[in-house]
């Protein structure tokens, strides 16, 4: 048991500020922690676990709040709704990385059906669709396989395949 407690302390707490943590307290931790990612704003760890509590109580109120008790059907709201937990959880949960934000699609498809549902068809509501859309694409970042960098030892430079003219082996790319 002494063996497992360690190992979620180190998990979350001594791992958290790594710089691909995205979740809040991942952030939280790279402000008030002394860390190889970043220099804190003023060494507080008591202050991260704090205001991550905090920022996890006023989450799962609002969460809460706002769904309601019915059973899931098949419409636009419980997507919605299954959305919103999704997001609670990446809101709370202490380690969120960028591959994690391909869970917001489903929250993003659930406000386009309900938009659609609904009949909400405005100006404005289709401009709020493409600002969520691009803020989506924003939070994703870009892709490895669009990294156009040539420069010797990169990545893209070794995983280019021979162009015709040249043998299998050859490295000139």
């Amino acid at each position: 048991m002494v063996g497992l407690l360690d190992c979620l302390g180190f998990w979350a707490n001594q791992y958290l500020p790594f710089l691909h943590n995205e979740s809040p307290k991942g952030v939280l931790a790279r402000l008030f922690t002394i860390n190889p990612a970043a220099h804190p704003l003023t060494v507080a760890p008591g202050a991260v676990t704090v205001l991550w509590l905090v920022l996890a109580v006023v989450v799962l109120v609002l969460t809460v709040a706002v769904t309601s008790i019915r059973p899931l059907r098949r419409d636009a709201l419980s997507l919605l709704e299954v959305g919103l937990a999704i997001e609670a959880i990446m809101l709370v949960s202490p380690l969120t990385e960028r591959p994690y934000f391909l869970f917001l699609l489903i929250p993003l498809i659930g406000l386009f059906c309900w938009v659609r549902e609904v009949g909400v068809a405005g100006l404005f509501e289709r401009r709020a669709t493409v600002v969520a859309v691009l803020f989506w694409l924003l939070l994703a970042g870009r892709p490895r396989w669009l990294n156009t960098s040539s420069t010797p030892g990169s990545p893209s430079s070794r995983t280019r395949l021979p162009s015709s003219r040249c043998s299998p082996r050859c490295t000139c790319g």
